[in-house]
């Protein structure tokens, strides 16, 4: 478990913060799915609580995220949306454009935007220099000009250890990160993942390293609840009586949403499937067909709180992706996880380890059929998941409490060009 940290008095960089707020941009690139939004949303929830009353900007690509609820004193842009193929290249979302035009303008929006903003901290999500490279600019010019406090903010499990050794020794992230950013904000548990020795980090990066715990959603969540019941009630599913999958943005997910339409529900339970918004019209189409011919299955295209409906879920079968995951976490919900193998195995790393903690039930999705589904929910398991008890759940705070107890200078970001 993690230990709290001496409190030390945060003095804006740029100005005094007693004549104004602490200025935040929140980086969020999202090409797969939302994953990287809400937790950026969760991230800027948490600072909100904070007495340093933060003014928060979010910078997104997905342009749903007008429809989450946000904190008062948060606003966000969207950036051109662009979408990764599963070779791993990259692609306009919904612009017919070259990609390379949508990454000039996408370089150049975030170069206006966070040098006008002049924002006290920068917390980029998970990618040190952005989607190909396009922070690489920003960073040089507050490096060189500015006293902005950089963070990165990193999953709990980022890859397959050999793959992100690999990866990182590649691009010289260890080197990049050291000379560009104060902070490193890993939001998970050491216990299930020690990120400095797993990936092999250099002792400059280990110093930047504070682990955050996961972001409990049940300190999280306020408002909107009667209108996720009401959706409820009027697709006719009662609370505690319903099957929930969840397939993140959808992208890739249309598998484990086909084969849940298919699977029978217990008696007197129903099920529920978001599809998300990135899900491919055929296959939205052939899932809609699908739930049609089982009268105990509802489909939701999406839901801008899918929060409270995992939370009065009875049990929940998902993609393992980080949010859903901590979310099933907070709540200590019975859930099957049927990670994401291919091109990270990034979710498949994080579910094994949490099967292991006895916190979770695994499907690899080749062994994915509506059977296996139908078989896990019949199962008689009313073991309730005790994750408190195992994980540090502390997250919502401690991020409150670090963005007033930034790491000594000793331990901040060089001030060295790198060659």
């Amino acid at each position: 478990m993690i230990s709290s940290e001496p409190v030390a008095q945060f003095n804006a960089p740029a100005m005094d913060i007693d004549r104004r707020h602490l200025r935040v941009v929140l980086y969020s690139s999202g090409v797969v799915g939302l994953g990287h939004m809400r937790r950026s949303l969760l991230v800027a929830e948490a600072m909100s609580k904070s007495p340093l009353q933060p003014v928060i900007l979010m910078l997104a690509d997905a342009r749903q995220a007008g429809s989450f609820a946000m904190p008062v004193s948060m606003d966000c842009i969207t950036l051109p949306a662009l979408m990764k193929k599963p070779d791993g290249s990259y692609l306009p979302r919904y612009l017919s454009v070259p990609t390379s035009s949508v990454m000039q303008m996408r370089s150049e929006m975030l170069l206006s935007i966070i040098t006008s903003y002049q924002p006290d901290l920068l917390v980029v999500d998970n990618v040190p220099r952005g989607v190909l490279g396009e922070l690489e600019g920003v960073l040089a010019k507050l490096r060189e000009s500015s006293n902005t406090r950089v963070v990165l903010g990193m999953r709990d499990v980022l890859d397959d250890p050999c793959a992100v050794k690999r990866e990182w020794t590649k691009l010289n992230n260890q080197s990049f990160i050291t000379h560009n950013y104060d902070e490193v904000w890993v939001y998970g548990d050491r216990l299930l993942n020690d990120v400095v020795s797993e990936y092999d980090f250099s002792d400059d990066l280990a110093a930047k390293i504070r682990y955050t715990g996961y972001l409990d959603q049940c300190e999280r969540l306020h408002g909107g609840e009667d209108d996720e019941l009401s959706e409820l009630h009027s697709l006719d599913i009662c609370p505690g009586e319903y099957n929930l999958c969840l397939v993140g943005g959808g992208q890739d997910g249309a598998g484990v949403a086909h084969a849940f339409a298919s699977a029978k529900m217990p008696t007197g339970q129903k099920g529920l499937i978001v599809a998300g918004p990135f899900m491919p019209d055929d296959a939205r189409t052939d899932l809609h067909r699908i739930a049609a011919e089982n009268l105990n299955m509802r489909v939701l295209d999406f839901a801008n709180e899918p929060t409270l409906l995992l939370k009065h879920a009875r049990n929940v079968v998902s993609m393992g992706g980080y949010n859903t995951t901590m979310e099933v976490l907070s709540f200590e919900k019975r859930a099957l996880l049927i990670p994401r193998v291919k091109p990270r195995s990034e979710q498949m790393v994080r579910a094994e380890r949490l099967r292991d903690m006895g916190l979770v039930s695994l499907l690899h999705p080749s062994c994915l059929t509506p059977e296996a589904i139908s078989a896990w929910l019949h199962a008689s398991d009313s073991k309730k998941p005790r994750s408190r008890s195992v994980l540090d759940m502390g997250g919502v705070p401690r991020v409150a409490q670090f963005l007033q107890t930034p790491l000594p200078r000793a331990a901040s970001r060089c001030t060295l060009s790198i060659v």
